[in-house]
């Protein structure tokens, strides 16, 4: 946490979650650090930024080395505090395109956009929501629409999706948010911004975001599957037109679905003395 300092803590009586601007000062804060439990300080500053530090002289104290609050961890928390505040608020999701590859016709291509990016009004929020023994730590409600957020970061991977009928079925999107893409350096050049308004800020647009799943994928790739004609599969011009021929010999005159090697079924002579009378026909 030495970037981050530790944003917040909690209150060793009621297990609320308190901003160091919002605590008493020093050991009067009474809160303990939320990754190690040990006893923290508020220390309170008008140059510096206020911030919550471990209590090395409590009696209670562990090494600061041995905590392993992260700031993965202190965003994913914070969220969790700052979700009750998000409905009426706009979030922001982004463009999400996929290319598919023809195995028919020689690992042909093509791009399909599935959606474009959108600010869109929350309804409400629900945390920590299990769906087909998956946790998804945000359901947002956007009208008819609801779309789970998944916080992923270098020791929390995406899980694998395949097998959910549950949102193919019900037709939910989902979404991952990078919490590695947290950045703290505002903090550092506003000492009066909040923690708490940061992550919120990062949650509704300024974190890295991919869509995991779109309820209009599927129908969208089997419109891309329908419509494809597969260049293999046609058959070139020259297999089968008729092109027409004059024997200058016998003057005899016939097609064939070739142009070279053509001799005359008449005279037998060879197409030296044949001439090609197509465009002429």
């Amino acid at each position: 946490m030495s970037d981050l300092l530790i944003p917040f803590g909690i209150e060793i009586d009621t297990g609320e979650t308190i901003e160091p601007e919002d605590s008493k000062k020093g050991r009067a804060c009474n809160c303990k650090c939320p990754g190690c439990k040990a006893p923290l300080l508020s220390r309170h500053s008008t140059i510096n930024r206020t911030h919550f530090a471990h209590d090395s002289k409590h009696p209670n104290a562990i090494p600061e080395n041995e905590c392993d609050f992260s700031g993965a961890v202190a965003v994913s928390m914070m969220a969790m505090e700052v979700a009750k505040s998000l409905s009426g608020e706009l979030f922001q999701t982004v463009d999400y395109e996929k290319i598919h590859t023809f195995d028919c016709c020689s690992f042909s291509s093509e791009n399909f956009v599935i959606t474009n990016k959108k600010a869109l009004e929350i309804d409400c929020v629900a945390t920590k929501v299990c769906i087909d023994n998956i946790v998804f730590d945000y359901k947002l409600r956007i009208g008819s629409y609801r779309i789970l957020i998944l916080f992923i970061h270098r020791n929390k991977p995406v899980p694998n999706l395949n097998g959910m009928n549950t949102i193919h079925n019900e037709k939910i999107g989902v979404l991952s948010l990078n919490l590695d893409s947290f950045n703290s350096v505002e903090l550092k050049l506003n000492p009066r911004l909040k923690f708490s308004d940061l992550v919120k800020t990062f949650i509704l647009k300024t974190g890295e975001r991919s869509w995991l799943y779109h309820p209009n994928e599927n129908e969208l790739f089997n419109k891309v599957i329908n419509k494809h004609e597969c260049p293999s599969l046609k058959i070139p011009e020259e297999l089968y037109k008729s092109y027409y021929f004059e024997c200058l010999r016998c003057t005899h005159k016939w097609s064939e679905m070739k142009q070279h090697s053509i001799v005359c079924p008449q005279c037998h002579v060879d197409q030296l003395q044949i001439r090609d009378i197509t465009s002429s026909r």
